[in-house]
């Protein structure tokens, strides 16, 4: 949350950190995308959340 405020504020830290690189490969997107979905799927596990019960 920290770093999405520091993008505001400062736009240019985005060309600064991707290293002049323009376009990602699928396969570097498919990675990407389940990196995220384990870190989401764990913290819903561990919140109240990831224990409801939607079939009720």
């Amino acid at each position: 949350m920290r770093f999405m405020k520091e993008l505001m504020l400062d736009s240019t830290l985005i060309t600064n950190n991707f290293y002049g690189k323009h376009m990602y490969s699928q396969e570097e997107l498919d990675d990407i995308r389940v990196e995220w979905g384990l870190h989401f799927s764990k913290i819903l596990a561990e919140t109240e959340v990831g224990k409801l019960n939607v079939d009720e």
